[in-house]
């Protein structure tokens, strides 16, 4: 799937809120979910959004589904 810099940018926000609501850092996440870092770095630029699998870690960490990410 497909997604334009802005429907990236305004998944990074979503999960930006919910990672900060639970106390974490991005470095926490990426710690907890293993995964690497730059995917978040990225992902914060709006350059990609994480592969599936990756926001299924994500979305485990932060005790949430993988559309409350992605789907406004």
């Amino acid at each position: 799937m497909e997604f334009t810099r802005e429907e990236i940018l305004e998944a990074y926000k979503r999960y930006f809120f919910k990672r900060a609501d639970l106390g974490y850092t991005d470095s926490d996440v990426s710690k907890i979910a293993d995964i690497d870092a730059g995917c978040l770095c990225k992902w914060k630029k709006g350059t990609t959004m994480p592969r599936e699998r990756t926001l299924f870690k994500i979305s485990n960490v932060l005790g949430c589904k993988v559309t409350d990410l992605i789907c406004a």
